[in-house]
Formats: C-alpha cells, sequence, structure tokens
C-alpha cells in the first residue's frame, strides 16, 4: 500500500493500542515501518506546533510503499469497519479509509 505523509499521520492514530500478542508484534511492526524519522521530518519541513497542529511541505513528500501482511490487513479493515459502523469516519481520514477499505 502506498502512504503519504497524511496518511501515515492517521493510521499511526488509528493503530489499536491493544490486543493479542501476536496482534501487538504485528501491529507495533506496522508502526516502525511507518513513523516519521528524524530525516523524514527534516526532508519534509515538519512542524509540530504547541498545541500538536502539525504542517509539512506536502511537495516534498516521500510516499512510501508498505507492505502488509493478511494479519495486518485484517486487522487495518477491522479498524476501519468499527469506525464506520460508528459513524466516526472523519473528512481527514477518508482517503485513508478508502484505500484500507479496497484491500
Amino acid at each position: 500500500m502506498i502512504l503519504n505523509i497524511k496518511d501515515r499521520i492517521i493510521l499511526l492514530q488509528l493503530l489499536p493500542t491493544q490486543g493479542s500478542l501476536s496482534e501487538m508484534v504485528d501491529i507495533m511492526d506496522l508502526a516502525k515501518k511507518i513513523k516519521l524519522d528524524d530525516d523524514t521530518k527534516k526532508l519534509i519541513s515538519y512542524i509540530e506546533d504547541k498545541n500538536g497542529n502539525i504542517s509539512w511541505d506536502i511537495d516534498k513528500d516521500p510516499n512510501i510503499e508498505v507492505e502488509l501482511t493478511s494479519e495486518i490487513t485484517n486487522i487495518l479493515k477491522k479498524v476501519i469497519s468499527d469506525l464506520d459502523k460508528e459513524k466516526k469516519i472523519t473528512a481527514q481520514m477518508l482517503d485513508l479509509a478508502l484505500k484500507i477499505s479496497k484491500l
């Protein structure tokens, strides 16, 4: 799956914080792959203000391709399905939710 910076930030927020041992290992592996390291933050001129608002230069967005295991795919689809059932899909996460639902 191709992820841009916005997708990566939102996905990190959507990842479950609890689950079975094997699920949490898979989730932590994905989190390590998609987190923004210092080099990426510098490249995109990443700024987080004192209120937690984040901005970056979208013209410098280095999309990454992340290989998802079937286990992670199932976890992500469940997250999106649960948010959808609860009517909690936001405009900011819509593109990512659509990408995940099409996996």
